[in-house]
């Protein structure tokens, strides 16, 4: 009995032998759905190594090639041609896993506009042009440095601020940027993260909203 070893282990399992991949001194080949590695200095070294390759079967190598299992000693068959062993290092390649790709959810729920349980002071409002510019000019001017004000085509106002001038109009609560006649909400809640960041979004009526650039 020589210090040459063998080993064969199913194709499937040749992930859990590229550890081996940094020695040189092993060689392999592979034959039907199998692959065979040999080397040489008896198991003492590497048989730790080879232990954790599933499925692997472990032989001693005789002068004459013969392969006998570990723990027999009846020889069962012959090492497998010469001319078929490669270095082990020259095949063995890193697979790495593939990315995760992002998570898809097959539940979607519907968004609805619903009465909000608690009442909240107004922080926008919605006028006419005429209602403000009367307001604009008469009020003191401590009233007005909060408020920010945009005019539609139509001369439809929409005033930010708070508090929002005692005026005749649809007044709105601002949450995270979405605009809700007062007394209305998202259900279910819709967070500061799921807001459209730079607008402003405000609810007329069921089914209905109207987008402005924040002011």
């Amino acid at each position: 009995m020589t210090d040459r070893w063998a080993a064969c282990f199913p194709r499937s399992s040749v992930q859990a032998a590229m550890p081996l991949r940094r020695r040189t001194d092993i060689l392999v080949c592979e034959e039907n759905d199998f692959v065979w590695i040999t080397g040489s200095g008896g198991f003492d070294e590497i048989g730790l190594q080879l232990r954790r390759i599933p499925d692997i079967v472990r032989y001693n190598v005789a002068a004459n090639n013969t392969l006998t299992r570990i723990g027999r000693r009846v020889p069962e068959r012959d090492l497998p041609p010469a001319t078929n062993w490669v270095a082990f290092s020259s095949i063995a390649e890193l697979r790495p896993q593939p990315a995760a790709l992002p998570a898809k959810s097959s539940l979607r729920v519907p968004i609805q506009i619903v009465r909000a349980s608690q009442q909240e002071h107004p922080s926008a409002m919605q006028v006419s042009i005429h209602a403000w510019a009367e307001y604009a000019i008469t009020a003191p001017l401590v009233r007005l440095n909060p408020l920010r004000f945009a005019v539609r085509e139509d001369g439809q106002t929409l005033i930010l601020g708070s508090p929002v001038p005692p005026l005749a109009g649809s007044y709105f609560t601002d949450r995270n940027g979405l605009l809700f006649p007062c007394g209305h909400t998202w259900a279910p809640p819709v967070g500061s993260r799921n807001s459209a960041e730079g607008h402003a979004a405000f609810h007329r009526r069921p089914g209905s909203f109207q987008h402005r650039r924040k002011l």
